[in-house]
């Protein structure tokens, strides 16, 4: 009772004390009561509204000046209401290939660039989009299985001989664009180099045959990302592509020579790691049934501790054309060589094929299995000869380790796993964001050709032919001087 007694003098205190407090501080009142003048009230709404209209006017300003800017880069129309026609009146967009002052053709209008989203919506970033319109047979290898792409193959000769009756000889004949995929080679060459982040990485921590391993990995795993029944667009003469990779690696690819048609590449890694450098010639054989195509050049990969290992890529064939089953798989060899460790490996391809008419392909091997060797070479040279099995090779010292699996399954040396396309995903090619007015994607053929305009596409690609040649001609006629 005394406790209860005690608690309510306390909490009559506290109430004293409130009240006294709220009396020590008349103005609070008064600020409540206070009225701001009709005059200044009015003034306040006035200059509020004011800076709401100037912020209005800034915004709406940036967005002209934003569209704008995007007209006069290309990326929306200049004039007409299409929007992927970027002019009706002039006839190239501004960064074409075409000189300035093309006329404007109705059957091969000027489009819009890219839009990011464009860009982006063909990219293929796992297996089941990489190999798209394939399937995998009983032999091995893949097998077209897309009846348009078929289709479109199948009507090439048809094309072809079409041309040359019109042009009854006194003109070029040019490949449809029915056989191309709306991409160029150097974003298809780009491709290979997507487990830079992965192998490249690895292989920059390491040193001697554990680095010699990841640069094996690396290079053979890439291969089925470039596998396409398609053919990617030759290049123009100073084509360029600018990309990243998902840790930063930077990718620059320019088209340096016509005829032979010749790039160069560099690929820097992630915090200057290592860098992937050199050129090839790509080179291109048909037949009635096949199509095969050969990256001829040095591939060198440099490690931030001066450290080189050199590498070469097989060939991509693509069979039954005209007849047979369409199949798409690399053949031949592929080399590696550190010299600064005295290592060497082979990987043959389409190991087990046939041999004759009559032969039959090894037993238990298929088109897509591989069968290689890492070695310690002898210390003569052998012949510049490519070896067609294993039991070829003139210059083994010593066999280190074994090398087996499939470019379509898994990549073994000596028995333990280093890739698995179903495990280890490529990076995705970031596209620079303000590449270069030579940039790829400014060329109007595959800008066409992606939008599945395919007769603005062909008209196009006949331009931009024409237009090579005359410059070719004109190299040529400066040098004779």
């Amino acid at each position: 009772c005394e406790q209860l007694e005690d608690d309510k003098e306390f909490s009559n205190e506290k109430s004293d004390s409130i009240t006294i407090e709220k009396a020590a501080f008349p103005e609070e009142k008064v600020a409540a009561n206070f009225q701001v003048p009709e005059h200044e009230e009015q003034k306040l709404i006035t200059e509020s509204q004011t800076k709401e209209e100037q912020g209005l006017a800034r915004r709406e300003e940036v967005r002209k000046n934003t569209k704008q800017q995007l007209i006069n880069k290309g990326y929306l129309p200049k004039d007409g209401s299409n929007p992927h026609i970027y002019s009706t009146k002039l006839g190239i967009p501004p960064n074409s290939f075409l000189r300035r002052g093309s006329p404007y053709d109705p059957k091969a209008p000027p489009p819009t660039y890219f839009s990011e989203q464009e860009l982006y919506s063909m990219a293929a970033n796992n297996k089941e989009e990489i190999l798209k319109g394939f399937s995998v047979p009983p032999e091995g290898g893949l097998l077209c299985t897309d009846k348009n792409v078929m289709k479109r193959q199948s009507e090439v000769m048809t094309n072809i001989m079409g041309q040359m009756i019109k042009s009854m000889g006194g003109a070029r004949v040019s490949l449809p664009v029915n056989i191309f995929e709306a991409k160029g080679l150097l974003e298809r060459v780009a491709d290979v180099w997507r487990f830079a982040p992965t192998y490249l990485t690895n292989a920059a921590r390491m040193s001697g045959l554990s680095r010699f391993k990841q640069v094996i990995t690396f290079a053979a795993a890439g291969i089925y990302c470039s596998m396409q029944q398609l053919k990617p667009f030759n290049p123009l003469l100073g084509e360029t592509l600018e990309a990243s990779m998902s840790d930063g690696t930077s990718v620059s690819v320019e088209h340096t020579s016509h005829n032979p048609i010749v790039y160069h590449f560099l690929v820097n890694g992630a915090d200057n790691r290592y860098k992937l450098y050199g050129h090839h010639n790509f080179k291109l054989k048909m037949s009635a049934n096949t199509m095969e195509a050969f990256q001829d050049g040095p591939n060198i990969i440099e490690f931030a501790d001066g450290h080189k290992i050199n590498y070469c890529y097989p060939k991509a064939k693509v069979h039954g054309l005209i007849m047979g089953k369409r199949m798409v798989y690399p053949s031949g060899v592929m080399e590696f060589e550190d010299r600064a460790n005295n290592l060497k490996a082979v990987i043959i391809f389409n190991y087990g094929k046939k041999r004759g008419l009559f032969s039959s392909r090894m037993k238990g091997s298929k088109i897509d299995h591989i069968d290689g060797i890492i070695y310690h070479p002898k210390n003569t040279p052998p012949p510049n000869v490519r070896a067609a099995q294993l039991k070829d090779l003139k210059d083994i010292h010593k066999v280190i380790a074994k090398i087996t699996g499939s470019w379509l399954n898994s990549i073994n040396i000596d028995n333990a796993q280093y890739w698995n396309i179903d495990q280890v995903t490529p990076s995705p090619l970031k596209f620079e964001g303000n590449p270069l007015p030579s940039d790829w994607r400014f060329r109007e053929d595959i800008v066409w050709l992606r939008r599945e305009k395919t007769e603005y596409a062909q008209e196009w690609k006949l331009r931009l032919e024409t237009e090579q040649r005359k410059d070719r001609a004109l190299r040529a006629e400066c040098l004779d001087k």
